[in-house]
């Protein structure tokens, strides 16, 4: 069978929440020297918003189901349940601390809540 190596936009969207995470990281590592101490509290937030947009772009991406990249990544329901099991548990990582930051340390009984 002779590989197809043309471009395919429906590999793009099975691809979407990790071209997110990798566009959105790049841009705050490239944002961090230039912004500095200033507005550290942007980076949280802006990492809240990425990790959301990419729980959006796994849903999306579930809706183009299957192969992409000649089989090297499968897209379905059982995929679609970690991506997205993973990306909540990264954006619960963000609630202690910027709760932290605005002042509002939870007590250590409620850590596991946001």
């Amino acid at each position: 069978m002779p590989a197809n190596y043309g471009f395919n936009a429906a590999d793009l969207i099975r691809f979407l929440p990790e071209t997110i995470l990798t566009v959105m990281g790049t841009l705050l590592m490239v944002l961090d020297p230039i912004l500095h101490r200033r507005s550290s509290h942007a980076f949280g937030h802006l990492s809240m918003a990425t990790l959301v947009a990419a729980i959006g772009g796994a849903v999306y991406a579930n809706s183009q189901a299957g192969p992409a990249f000649g089989g090297m990544l499968m897209v379905d329901g059982f995929a679609t349940f970690f991506r997205v099991l993973v990306l909540v548990v990264g954006f619960s990582r963000f609630c202690r601390p910027i709760a932290f930051w605005r002042g509002r340390t939870p007590k250590p009984e409620s850590i596991t809540r946001c």
